[in-house]
């Protein structure tokens, strides 16, 4: 039996279909549904990886000028440029680096003196104690430590002695 009637102009039957039918166009629809929340999920995936290519390719542009800068210096160096022009070259170099870590919000946090802390220092060698770890102070850098945004990108490698308190 069906029954006709009008709506916005459209015409609305009503089927009858047995359980079995109704259980999967039910299935059908669930499974749509998941399919679309995953199509959503990797849409927004794609868009955050594109985004991350583009971050990745305005940094390789911020840093080309810097392997110019190493190319001309390297050039020098073979010409038999005197050291001092070579090392002008390479203090620039330096500061061109250390402008693009600024525009990125890239810091380097100094550690000599500090507390000896695991989360921004790696140990240079292994500790002779725990105890004797707790109460240890940074003597040496010797690689510094970077962080950016609060947050530890590269823990500075330290050489560590005793406290004097």
């Amino acid at each position: 039996m069906s029954l006709e009637g009008k709506a916005s102009g459209l015409v609305i039957r009503q089927v009858t279909i047995s359980q079995r039918e109704y259980n999967e166009l039910k299935k059908q629809k669930e499974l749509a549904r998941r399919y679309q929340r995953r199509l959503i999920k990797l849409e927004a995936e794609l868009a955050r990886l594109q985004k991350e290519k583009e971050g990745e390719t305005k940094l390789i542009r911020e840093i080309l000028p810097v392997v110019d800068d190493f190319e001309r210096a390297i050039k020098a160096g073979q010409r038999g440029q005197d050291c001092g022009a070579i090392l002008e070259g390479l203090q620039a170099i330096h500061r061109e680096v250390l402008q693009v870590f600024q525009r990125k919000g890239v810091e380097r946090f100094e550690s000599r003196g500090e507390r000896f802390d695991p989360a921004r220092h790696q140990l240079l060698e292994e500790p002779e104690s725990l105890e004797g770890l707790l109460k240890a102070v940074v003597i040496e850098e010797l690689r510094p430590g970077y962080k950016m945004g609060g947050q530890i990108i590269r823990k500075a490698l330290v050489r560590l002695g005793r406290d004097q308190e």
